[in-house]
């Protein structure tokens, strides 16, 4: 578990990496070097712990308690290390004399180095360093001193990984690097550190080192290994600390596993691939392609000396034509997964194909390795272009031409066997079946030979007797499709083809209007003539249809009277039912005479009601949940209207409803892109598939600057005599109440913020009467496409702030955006009580921005840091 100490947070204000940096080495050659030696000077912040031992931390802090470290290097101009010379030591700030070091000078050692300790007696800011062997040989360095009464920074952070989590016994061939990251309260990382790295069990492994300094990045890396020792397994938990001398100590600690030696598998297979451009799915192809027609997806299993998979492991692959590179990978994972599967994608360099004539292997081999030990490969061909390989010849056949409807006794072997352009047969392909009678499965894979057999059966389904269409395809997403079919008979051995009864369906539409109703005047009435065992009869069969008794007036059958006859085709006979003038209930009977002289009939009641009521009332309306975004930055919105008739009745199904849609006076400035889908019918299907009696849907379409703008939407249609001037076809027209706005769909609001600190001491002119925080909040809005949308109303929401100009709400602009300025008080940040000098707690304030037309969204909170630094005397 990780540990952190905390010391009480007495102000913020940021640390920037460069002021770690400039107590970090530096190694740099000065620009006033003598021509006799060249000098340079190195930095580092140090303190002491209990133990009066030096150890290097972050920054240096105002104050003895910690010191710099500076290292001066003296070379002569052969590069060699110049011994026993005498350093001077000195600092300066702002000019004047700061500071002092011990000793101030220091003679040379035998690599040429002078050490010597600076400290910043209470001084803090930028101070310059100096060290000089004369007037020509010298250099100088600034480094920051840190005030923390000003600035924080504890606590640092130390957070720790481990490369592989797994190692084996295998004296070191599998091994994990475990890294400490150390970085300070700003997240920037903190070098030259000293990490001391344990272990549990102390003997389970072997670390590279104890102690590790962080290198520029903040890291401090070890390697972890096995012993050797088959008996040294399981789990190892490697702990790094590093201890502060003033703040305290961090710590951290993972965890790697020591499995036993195994007797690893690898296997390689070659899979060849074309990219389906509609969905981006891989389609397994019979070859690879030169270019983007094809590609080779390679697949590497790694498996246990039992068969079980090996997760965890990477593995490298080379492919090659020749013993040369060739091509490129389009890495997928490397590293097995939990079925001990690693794969890539191999993007050929041109076409290599094997010559089976040669000893020669001429195509592609992809090498793949776990180590030296383990490897595999899989080879491969890629054809020049399509024409070596395409068309492919996909060939149907079946053992049977017949079966019987026995509900799947009986059935049919069908065999497909796929092919490429020279005959060799394509394995592992899906290819699709389909039979438009009986059942057949969607799909199968091709064998090694390019085939595969599977059955076709009956349902037991009588509607399934008659002919059915078998075809199979195979859909290269490169070069096309291919596909054959045959046609098999579906026989009922009962079947005796003497007409035994009849049913008459329900009618669809079962309503009509009058003529000159301005609906739908006619509709099918059908007679289904049945054997005894319940099949359609077959064989023509000639049925009558008659009307009545009590036939509305002009009612009739195909325009021929209130009887007519039709022949069955496949036991179904049609007639249409046409409407008068007059409306009211129809009743048919349909009857069939036999040869021995009898007759069969069949009577259905209400076949079909004529109805009256033309529109008279219209109400459309705009559904915005339906909308939908269709591509190229425009959208989608279902409307409706309802029909009625003078007693509020739906009209009948399939009167037209028309529609126009133009701006709003509403909306003066608004110049609508817009339209409406001009026709429609009641009954028609919504955009979920569903109908409704007296309703017709339509859809709007319009583009992105058009959100928020109105529109007018109107509905006509034509109903009776309305103004009783003794013309029918009246206009019925009706408009959207408060007209149409163009919603909003699905975008993104983005609020910014600046500043996102404030410190009411340091940016307030007089620190003791700390003045408000004025925080400028930006919100952009932007559609589902990324368009700017302009007049969108936003509601702006900070927590802590007095006020907010211009107040809620506020409106986009042509840039979709809206801008305010929130006021914070000082009080936001509350005294600590008894604290000298008076210590205020920090204030976060969030931000958020809602958009209330008429589809709401919230945006992503942005946070304020409020603080009131301690004024100092």
């Amino acid at each position: 578990m990780k540990q952190r100490n905390f010391l009480s947070r007495i102000g913020l204000i940021g640390l920037g990496a460069s002021v770690l940096f400039l107590l970090s080495c530096d190694d740099r050659v000065p620009h006033d070097s003598a021509l006799d030696y060249s000098i340079s000077m190195h930095t580092a912040a140090v303190a002491y712990d209990a133990n009066n031992d030096e150890v290097a931390i972050g920054e240096d802090l105002k104050g003895n308690a910690t010191l710099t470290k500076v290292t001066v290097t003296l070379l002569d101009n052969n590069g060699t290390a110049a011994s026993g010379r005498t350093i001077a030591f000195s600092a300066q700030q702002n000019g004047n004399p700061v500071g002092s070091f011990d000793p101030v000078e220091v003679v040379t050692n035998a690599v040429g180095q002078a050490v010597s300790y600076f400290a910043d007696n209470d001084h803090s800011g930028d101070i310059t360093l100096k060290a000089s062997l004369n007037a020509d040989t010298k250099i100088t360095q600034t480094i920051t001193i840190i005030d923390t009464a000003v600035t924080t920074v504890w606590p640092y952070y130390l957070n720790m990984s481990a490369s592989n989590s797994t190692i084996q016994v295998d004296n070191g061939q599998t091994w994990s690097d475990v890294t400490a990251l150390v970085t300070n309260r700003r997240g920037f990382p903190i070098p030259g550190l000293a990490v001391r790295f344990t272990l549990n069990p102390p003997d389970i492994g072997v670390l590279s080192a104890e102690t590790v300094l962080t290198d520029s990045a903040g890291k401090a890396t070890v390697r972890f290994e096995d012993t050797g020792n088959v008996d040294h397994v399981g789990t190892a938990a490697i702990q790094a600390r590093f201890a502060h001398p003033l703040f305290g100590t961090l710590t951290d600690s993972v965890q790697v596993s020591i499995a036993s030696p195994v007797n690893y598998v690898l296997t390689a297979n070659a899979i060849p691939v074309a990219i389906d451009l509609a969905s981006g799915d891989r389609i397994n192809v019979g070859e690879d392609v030169a270019g983007p027609d094809a590609y080779t997806l390679i697949v590497a299993t790694l498996k246990d000396q039992n068969g079980n998979p090996v997760a965890g492991q990477l593995l490298s692959f080379s492919p090659t034509v020749l013993g040369a590179p060739s091509g490129s990978l389009d890495i997928y994972s490397t590293a097995t997964n939990s079925d001990g599967l690693a794969s890539v994608l191999f993007e050929d360099g041109g076409a290599a194909v094997d010559n089976p004539g040669t000893p020669t292997y001429e195509g592609v081999v992809v090498l793949v390795q776990l180590n030296e030990d383990i490897q595999s490969s899989a080879r491969f061909n890629v054809y020049a272009g399509e024409t070596d390989v395409w068309p492919y010849r996909i060939i149907l056949s079946t053992d049977t031409d017949v079966i019987q409807l026995d509900n799947g006794a009986t059935k049919a072997q069908i065999t497909a066997r796929l092919l490429n352009r020279a005959n060799r047969p394509l394995p592992n392909l899906e290819i699709a079946f389909n039979a438009s009678l009986g059942f057949i499965a969607e799909s199968a894979i091709t064998d090694s030979t390019g085939s595969v057999v599977t059955d076709f059966t009956d349902l037991g389904n009588p509607e399934d007797v008659g002919i059915s269409t078998i075809q199979v395809a195979f859909d290269h997403p490169s070069f096309g499709s291919v596909s054959d079919s045959l046609l098999i008979s579906i026989e009922d051995p009962s079947f005796s083809g003497t007409p035994a009864y009849i049913e008459i369906p329900p009618s669809n539409p079962n309503r009509i209007m009058v003529v000159g109703g301005g609906g739908r005047e006619s509709t099918t009435i059908k007679a289904e003539v049945y054997d005894e065992n319940g099949v359609l009869v077959d064989s023509p069969t000639l049925v009558t249809f008659t009307l009545g008794p009590n036939v509305p007036e002009g009612a009739n059958l195909n325009n021929a009277g209130i009887s007519d006859t039709a022949y069955t085709v496949n036991g179904v006979a049609s007639v249409s039912l046409n409407s008068g003038t007059r409306p009211g209930p129809v009743r048919v009977t349909a009857s069939v005479e036999l040869s021995d002289g009898s007759t069969i009939t069949a009577t259905r009641d209400n076949q079909a009601i004529i109805v009256t009521g033309p529109a008279y009332y219209i109400f459309p309306d705009t559904d915005p949940t339906s909308l939908e975004p269709i591509g190229g930055g425009m959208y989608r919105m279902e409307v409706a209207a309802m029909v009625y008739d003078l007693w509020f009745n739906p009209v009948a199904d399939t009167t037209g409803v028309y529609w126009t849609l133009e701006p709003s006076p509403l909306d003066s400035d608004s110049i609508l892109q817009a339209f409406v889908e001009g026709v429609s019918f009641t009954g028609n299907e919504n955009l979920s598939g569903q109908t409704y009696s007296g309703v017709a849907f339509s859809t709007v379409v319009y583009p992105s600057r058009d959100i928020f703008s109105i529109g007018r939407l109107t509905a006509m249609c034509f109903g009776g005599d309305i103004d009783g001037d003794g013309v029918y076809g009246d206009s019925v027209v009706a408009s959207v109440e408060n007209d149409v706005m163009m919603p909003f769909f699905a975008g993104n609001l983005l609020v910014t913020v600046n500043p996102a600190f404030w410190d009411f001491t340091t940016m307030s002119a007089n620190p003791n009467a700390p003045t408000p925080a004025p925080i400028t909040i930006t919100a952009t809005l932007t559609d589902f496409y990324n368009n700017p949308v302009e007049h969108g109303h936003l509601m702006f929401a900070a927590t802590g702030a007095s006020d907010l100009q211009p107040p809620n709400p506020v409106e986009t602009d042509a840039n979709g955006q809206a801008t305010v300025v929130g006021i914070f008080d000082p009080g936001i940040c509350i005294p600590q009580p008894n604290t000298d000098p008076q210590l205020y707690q920090d204030f976060t304030a969030t931000v958020t921005v809602t958009l209330i037309d008429p589809i709401m969204i919230t945006s992503e909170p942005v946070e304020i840091l409020f603080i009131r630094s301690p004024i100092i005397p």
